[in-house]
């Protein structure tokens, strides 16, 4: 049994292979802005709503390794109430860093693991950031050392690299602000005999 990570994000692979899991990783085909629209207009509450993305992108890999456990995992950002969805340009990523600037957001961050498309496991984290208020400048600076070839977070900072530098405060877990819960996934993988 061979564990897939239904990710081709470097964050959460980096963050996996911390943990020292053997596995490989694979592309889900999830629409998550259409999946994520689904949800809220069926009254879905956040927590459901990260949850069913990360269960989605794991059964979206299930189908084709029905034998393997596949991680699914996901993070959404809410900003007064407003679930905000991941940039799809770089105008749009900059307006996006501006709204967060001088305000609170959280971030939920959900993970599981799927066999044969039914989820056996799941854990949802949440970690609340309150970031600076930031002029215009600083936020284009801050901007401008984003690699544009990535593709953005739906936060578009890049916590990993920054340490929370654009932050008054963060109360949550690293692993959770950037975006899969790997301590509780490992106990978990650890019971079942993965690793």
């Amino acid at each position: 049994m061979k564990v897939i990570l239904a990710s081709e994000s470097s964050t959460r692979k980096k963050l996996l292979k911390k943990t020292g899991v053997k596995f490989l990783s694979r592309k889900h085909s999830v629409a998550e802005n259409r999946l994520k629209t689904e949800l809220m207009v069926a009254k879905k509450t956040n927590r459901q709503i990260a949850l069913a993305l990360a269960t989605a992108k794991a059964n979206s890999i299930s189908k084709s390794f029905p034998k393997d456990l596949i991680i699914g995992s996901d993070q959404i950002l809410v900003c007064e109430k407003k679930i905000f969805n991941k940039p799809r340009n770089r105008k749009e990523a900059f307006n996006q860093l501006s709204l967060l600037t001088g305000k609170q957001h959280k971030l939920l961050s959900a993970v599981c693991v799927v066999l044969n498309q039914k989820r056996l496991w799941f854990c949802v984290k949440t970690a609340s950031l309150r970031m600076k208020k930031h002029g215009t400048d600083v936020l284009r600076k801050y901007f401008q050392k984003l690699k544009k070839k990535q593709g953005y977070s739906v936060g578009v900072y890049r916590y990993e690299i920054d340490n929370g530098a654009l932050f008054d405060w963060v109360k949550g877990k690293r692993e959770t602000i950037l975006g899969m819960p790997t301590k509780e996934l490992l106990l978990f993988l650890k019971r079942t005999g993965v690793c």
